[in-house]
């Protein structure tokens, strides 16, 4: 007879990172699988940037990340962004117009929950105008400060979700943005088509997420319900590891940043492909008890006065 025992497990959301030296060009690659509460993910996502200072290019690999927390999209995108977006607006939230005109009167009922620590006020409290609920890029780390990098390239699938949607609408305003598909099949490559999100309500033992929120861009660009289409697709390539410049995926950024569409792998100058350095922390990722809101795909704000 076989036991099962409930326990934790130390959960690092930074795949692999990577910097590869073809020539002049200095490029970047980081593989991240969820965003996953800020303790968790911020640290991770730091060890990795903290590498790519002075990179010419940079290959996000989000092509198994089904999104989760808005406050770390947000973080995500401040350290991907250029300099010169410092100050603008990143993306907004669109509420309905119940919950704009205080007409939701079952929030009353719904308290706010930040870290688990029950508020003073309800759902119902807060302000859900567009002008309330619009975040701006607060620029972090050195990546891209000079404005020097043109271009971003994503690695996505059909499993690229909600989070990982909103980041790269976010930017599409600032970076001439390339999507490259992971396709699973003849299909074709889009990503999961998700750009709503949700807040935790809670119903007795229960924690509920339904969908409250459209976002948008600074050019008022959103509503990709059915997708964002990839500019290039390649098959995910299961035969080696993340940040392989052997992978399909991966090779085919190479190529377009190189402009060399007979580079072959073995002439990478260097490479320091590594497992991210940082150690996460420990999560309970089994359950959906009341306020346990980890491992969700989606996008999970933290409204709050």
């Amino acid at each position: 007879m076989a036991t099962f025992t409930k326990s934790v497990y130390t959960f690092n959301p930074v795949l692999r990172d990577t910097v590869i030296t073809i020539g002049a060009k200095k490029i970047a690659y980081v593989a991240y699988e969820s965003f996953t509460v800020d303790t968790n993910s911020e640290p991770a996502l730091d060890a990795s940037f903290s590498k790519f200072t002075g990179a010419t290019d940079i290959v996000v690999d989000l092509r198994h990340n089904g999104g989760g927390y808005v406050t770390v999209a947000e973080y995500l995108i401040n350290l991907l962004a250029p300099q010169s977006s410092q100050g603008k607006m990143a993306f907004a939230e669109y509420y309905n117009a119940t919950m704009v005109n205080k007409q939701a009167i079952l929030l009353k009922t719904q308290p706010v929950y930040l870290n688990n620590v029950r508020q003073n006020y309800s759902y119902y409290d807060l302000d859900y105008s567009v002008s309330e609920n619009t975040t701006n890029v607060n620029k972090k780390g050195n990546f891209n400060s000079s404005n020097n990098v043109p271009t971003i390239y994503f690695i996505v699938s059909k499993s690229t979700a909600s989070a990982s949607e909103l980041v790269i609408n976010s930017l599409k305003p600032y970076y001439n943005v390339v999507l490259i598909g992971a396709a699973f099949s003849d299909n074709g490559a889009l990503t999961y088509g998700k750009p709503i999100g949700f807040f935790e309500l809670r119903l007795g033992t229960y924690s509920v997420f339904l969908s409250s929120f459209e976002t948008k861009n600074a050019q008022g660009a959103g509503g990709y319900f059915t997708g964002m289409s990839t500019n290039y697709q390649a098959f995910d390539d299961v035969r080696f590891n993340f940040g392989d410049p052997n992978e399909i995926c991966f090779l085919r950024a190479i190529r377009l940043i190189t402009g060399v569409s007979t580079y072959l792998p073995g002439s990478i100058a260097s490479s320091t492909l590594g497992r991210s350095v940082y150690s996460g922390t420990t999560q309970n990722m089994i359950g959906r008890a009341i306020g346990d809101v980890s491992n969700i795909s989606g996008m999970i704000a933290t409204p709050q006065k």
